[in-house]
């Protein structure tokens, strides 16, 4: 008793027991979502498979408790993310002793940041966990990047402050005192709102965006009343393809056959030129360079056979077009085993039509940087979502890269494409290795393939 007040004094002997029974906990929020236990169990069992039922905890402010069996357990889910739950975000935290249900309010959560082109002597654990203190609070690297089985980036689980604004880059200096800047990629990125003290909105932006919203339907009301009417610029279009799947005669197709011109910010032009039940045809213009290239969104159905039409589409492009052309989206379908990891097994039926269709119009993928997986529901991983182009592109833009993007609150990671880039198209002069021909096999080799 201190001054008439009352304090009980706790010693390590009487938590210390209590402490062992969380060791293998980890919180888990839902953002924007209010779950079930039953829900949440659901999706803890589709996280892997586990010796011991997990035991879940629902706290009436919004929070889940989950209790395994072992650290191997535990890590497993709380290492495999981002994870997803009915297209939104889930948050996995390790549990401490220090947590307090009244003063957590989620200002700290883990989220995967990826570190573009690192040089490879930083790939060390020291150093990657020196990278991700500048960030937050690093707590581990991904298998492929411990193992470098992956060598474009670096990718590092970092439970970061989400008050304040993230960097997008982190000046590292090396043992010689040569400062160098990172770039730093996150794979989502939460709104907080200071107002409410809660991640998934943000209520100030929200007012703002209303007012823009609220702007903009006001000169739309503005030039309706005045009945002005725009002129728009046909670009070049060059040829277009032609098929026997009837285009849709909507009156807002109508409008897009006026090759409507839309401009966007980063120096592009897009025309549309028409639709089809799966699949959206235009050209795409760069404003810097010149360059133009017919463009086909896709967006494939679900069921095998309706996907027939979209691959005699594709069969057709390539007989026709006689231009780069970019085909890229949605396809709803994987062209091999690889491309889905968990779910139930890829049957030849679902690959045979797709791997058939790149081969015989010899499409080329687009490489990617980024996550592997770009569509998942939290239990299944897949890559339906692709970019395939012609030899004419490969030809004309041979270096262009898909960006997979951060998905967000969508079941899909967006895919972008750097138009305006330049090239290093300078000669290099033809090269050989004297040390090559100190192989033993060297000349045999030679002399079969001059033959």
């Amino acid at each position: 008793m201190v001054a008439d007040e009352i304090i009980v004094e706790l010693i390590h002997e009487n938590i210390d027991s209590e402490v062992s029974k969380w060791k293998y906990v980890v919180i888990v929020y839902v953002i924007g979502g209010s779950l079930t236990i039953g829900a949440m169990e659901r999706f803890i069992v589709g996280q892997g498979s586990f010796y011991v039922k997990s035991k879940v905890y629902y706290h009436n402010d919004g929070y889940f408790m989950v209790n395994f069996a072992s650290l191997e357990e535990r890590n497993m889910v709380m290492y495999s993310g981002p994870h997803m739950l009915n297209n939104r975000p889930v948050v996995v935290k390790q549990w401490t002793v220090d947590f307090g249900f009244d003063e957590e309010d989620l200002k700290t959560i883990p989220i995967c940041v990826n570190l573009p082109n690192l040089p490879l002597s930083c790939w060390s654990a020291s150093a990657l966990s020196k990278i991700g203190s500048g960030l937050g609070q690093p707590i581990y690297a991904d298998a492929c990047t411990s193992n470098t089985e992956r060598i474009s980036y670096a990718r590092i689980l970092v439970e970061v402050d989400v008050t304040k604004e993230l960097p997008k880059s982190i000046k590292v200096k090396d043992p010689k005192g040569r400062v160098m800047v990172q770039e730093v990629w996150y794979e989502w990125k939460p709104s907080y709102c200071a107002k409410c003290m809660q991640i998934g909105h943000n209520c100030q932006q929200q007012q703002q965006n209303k007012a823009v919203m609220d702007k903009k339907t006001g000169q739309q009301q503005q030039r309706a009343s005045t009945k002005q009417r725009t002129e728009y610029k046909p670009i070049n279009t060059g040829s277009t393809i032609q098929s026997q799947h009837h285009l849709r005669e909507t009156s807002q197709y109508q409008n897009m056959k006026r090759n409507e011109e839309c401009s966007t910010s980063r120096g592009v032009e897009f025309a549309m030129i028409g639709s089809y039940a799966q699949l959206i045809h235009g050209v795409v213009k760069s404003i810097v360079s010149k360059n133009g290239f017919q463009f086909f969104a896709v967006r494939g159905l679900n069921n095998v056979h309706d996907r027939k039409a979209l691959w005699d589409i594709v069969r057709n492009i390539e007989k026709q077009a006689r231009e780069p052309w970019l085909l890229m989206g949605d396809f709803n379908s994987i062209p091999g085993a690889e491309d889905r990891m968990q779910g139930r097994d890829v049957q030849h039926s679902e690959t045979n039509d797709f791997r058939e269709v790149v081969e015989e119009c010899n499409l080329a993928e687009l490489p990617t940087i980024g996550r592997s997986y770009i569509w998942t529901n939290s239990h299944v991983f897949s890559r339906i979502d692709r970019a395939f182009v012609n030899d004419k592109w490969m030809l004309n833009m041979p270096h262009r890269q898909v960006h997979v993007m951060n998905p967000l609150f969508s079941d899909h990671s967006p895919l972008g494409i750097k138009i305006n880039v330049k090239c290093d198209t300078k000669r290099r002069p033809f090269k050989f290795y004297n040390y090559m021909a100190d192989h033993p096999e060297f000349g045999q080799i030679v002399e079969n393939n001059w033959k």
